[in-house]
């Protein structure tokens, strides 16, 4: 501490602490698997970390010696274990909406499929003969209605009839454009 008077007398008084460093010894232990270059360049960092003096007698001796890795490799089996569980539980989580919605569409199929199977039990046709309606049978006006329906044209028919209604009005409302599309046809072939 300095203390300063206004005069030209300057008092300083300075206490050193208890002991003093003699000398310094740093042993420094790394794994066998450690190169030369990590060994020389943690020997320099560790020697400017303890402030090695080789003035004032300081030492340090760097050792290699195989570390005991039995319980890291330990550590890393489990470690890889637990994500590979994790991993299948994840897939499972995953893959648990997809089967349910498979097993919901297997069983709206099946039970679609049993209806159908009993309407057309219920309306089963013979040769020549009306439909009876359920197990108690019908009057032969409803078999003589579902024999209608029957006959009535598939939709595919229903549509190529249009399409054909469609063709003849082009051609009669704009011929030239008809004999184009034929021309066409015949220069591909």
């Amino acid at each position: 501490s300095t203390s300063n008077y206004e005069v030209d007398k300057v008092v300083t008084v300075e206490t050193e602490a208890p002991g003093r460093v003699e000398r310094l010894s740093v042993s420094l232990l790394l794994d066998d698997t450690v190169t030369e270059e990590q060994a020389a360049s943690l020997q320099e960092s560790v020697a400017a970390a303890v402030g090695i003096d080789v003035d004032r007698g300081d030492q340090m001796v760097l050792t290699r010696v195989p570390f005991d890795r039995t319980a890291i490799d330990e550590a890393n089996a489990a470690f890889a274990a637990q994500a590979s569980s994790d991993q299948l539980f994840g897939y499972v989580r995953m893959a648990l909406p997809v089967l349910m919605l498979l097993v919901g569409f297997i069983f709206f199929r099946l039970l679609v499929r049993s209806v159908n199977k009993r309407a057309v039990r219920a309306f089963d046709l013979g040769p020549g003969q009306p439909a009876l309606a359920y197990a108690g049978g019908a009057t032969p006006e409803v078999g003589e209605a579902v024999s209608a329906i029957r006959a009535l044209p598939q939709p595919e028919e229903v549509r190529r009839s249009d399409l054909e209604v469609s063709i003849e009005k082009m051609a009669r409302n704009n011929p030239e454009s008809i004999s184009e599309v034929v021309q066409a046809w015949l220069r591909e072939d």
